[in-house]
C-alpha cells in the first residue's frame, strides 16, 4: 500500500502532535513540516529527522505531498488552506475551520473547487462518550428532544498560554457546538448570549460565556464554556459534560467521572467507555488523536466523505460568530445556518 505523504504546517501544540502521529502511522510518510518560527522546525528536524520550512509555500510544492495538516493559530487558517486546495493536496485543519464566517466560506469554496477533501478536527466525533449519546438518539432511545445543557471548561493556563490570541467562544465553543448540533441531528437557528469578564481582562478576554440556543428542530438549550477552571483542580485541565432530555428518555455525559448515562423509564443504562484523552500510551500518540487522523488517512487514500463535513464545520463557525454577536450587542441572534439539506440529519 502506498504511503499517504504528509506535511504539517504550523508547529504548536496541535501540529507538533500531527507531526508525530505522522511519523507513528506506517501507511503515512511525514514529508515535512513549516513553521515560521525557526527554533521550532529545527527542533522537529532534530526530533524527526525530516525537512523543515519557513515558507509553507516550499513545503506545498514537494512533488511527493498528498495532504496537510493545518494548525496554525485560528484566525491564520485561510491562507495555508486556500494554497493547499490550489496545490491539489488534501487537507486536515484544525479546529474551527476559521474566527469568519468569510474566511471559513473561501476555505470551503477553494476545496470544493479544487476537488480536495477538506475535514475540521473536531475531536469529540471520535469521543467514544459523545458517540454513545450520538447513537442513543439516532436509535431511538431519547425520543424528540426536549431540551440540552452543555459544558465545556479548561483551566487559567490555557487562557494565560492564549493571551487573547482566540476567543473563548471559538476555542471551548467551537467543541460544543459542533457536539450538540451532530447529537442532536439538528443545527442552532437562534443564540441569546451573555459574559464575564474578570480574571481574564487583562487579555482583553471574557472568563464566561453562556448561552441560550433554539434548535431547527424545536429543542432548546444551554451552553457553558469557561476558561477559569482553577489549575490543578481536578485530574484534568477540560471539564466537559452533556445532559440531553428527551420525549422517552435522556442520556448524561460526565466525561471526567461517570461516563455515560442512558435513561428510560425506570431504567438506566450507564456506559463507560474505556477510552481517554490521554495522549501517549507506551510512547505511542493513542485515543482520539490517533483516530482522528487515522480517519483522515482514510478518506484520502478512498475518497470517501470525512465524518465532519465543510458544510458543517461552516455551520460551527456560523454559531459561534453569532454568539460573539450576541455578546457584543446584547441581544438575541439569528443564524444563517448553510443551505444543506439534512445538515446534522
Amino acid at each position: 500500500m502506498k504511503q499517504v505523504g504528509i506535511g504539517v504546517i504550523g508547529l504548536g501544540l496541535m501540529g507538533s502532535l500531527f507531526a508525530q502521529l505522522a511519523v507513528q502511522f506506517p501507511d503515512a510518510k511525514l514529508i515535512g513540516v513549516a513553521d515560521i518560527d525557526a527554533d521550532r522546525t529545527l527542533k522537529m528536524r532534530e526530533q524527526l529527522g525530516i525537512p523543515t520550512f519557513t515558507d509553507y509555500t516550499e513545503l506545498l510544492s514537494q512533488a511527493d505531498l498528498d495532504a496537510v495538516v493545518i494548525a496554525t493559530p485560528d484566525a491564520f487558517h485561510r491562507a495555508p488552506a486556500i494554497a493547499a486546495a490550489q496545490a491539489g493536496k488534501h487537507i486536515l485543519l484544525e479546529k474551527p475551520l476559521a474566527t469568519t464566517s468569510a474566511d471559513a466560506q473561501a476555505i470551503v469554496e477553494s476545496c470544493q473547487l479544487a476537488g480536495v477533501t477538506l475535514m475540521v478536527g473536531h475531536i469529540l466525533r471520535f469521543d467514544p462518550h459523545y458517540g454513545e449519546a450520538y447513537r442513543a438518539v439516532r436509535n431511538g432511545k431519547v425520543g424528540e428532544i426536549v431540551h440540552l445543557t452543555a459544558r465545556r471548561t479548561t483551566s487559567t493556563a490555557d487562557a494565560e498560554r492564549l493571551a487573547g490570541r482566540v476567543s473563548i467562544s471559538f476555542y471551548l465553543g467551537s467543541h460544543s457546538v459542533d457536539a450538540i448540533q451532530w447529537i442532536a441531528g439538528s443545527p442552532i437557528i437562534e443564540v441569546t448570549s451573555t459574559s464575564v469578564r474578570k480574571q481574564m481582562a487583562r487579555f482583553n478576554t471574557d472568563d464566561t460565556v453562556m448561552s441560550l440556543l433554539r434548535f431547527e428542530n424545536g429543542a432548546i438549550g444551554m451552553l457553558e464554556n469557561s476558561w477559569i477552571r482553577p489549575n490543578g483542580a481536578a485530574s484534568r485541565r477540560i471539564g466537559s459534560s452533556l445532559l440531553l432530555m428527551g420525549t422517552k428518555g435522556a442520556v448524561q455525559i460526565e466525561t471526567n467521572t461517570a461516563g455515560v448515562v442512558v435513561y428510560q423509564p425506570n431504567t438506566s443504562e450507564p456506559i463507560t467507555p474505556p477510552y481517554s484523552f490521554d495522549k501517549t500510551v507506551f510512547g505511542q500518540i493513542s485515543g482520539v488523536y490517533r483516530d482522528e487522523f487515522a480517519h483522515f488517512l482514510d478518506c484520502v487514500r478512498t475518497g470517501n466523505s470525512p465524518i465532519v463535513s465543510p458544510q458543517q464545520a461552516l455551520s460551527t463557525v456560523l454559531v459561534c460568530e453569532a454568539i460573539e454577536r450576541s455578546v457584543a450587542e446584547g441581544v438575541k441572534c439569528a443564524v444563517e445556518q448553510p443551505k444543506t439539506p439534512g445538515l446534522f440529519a
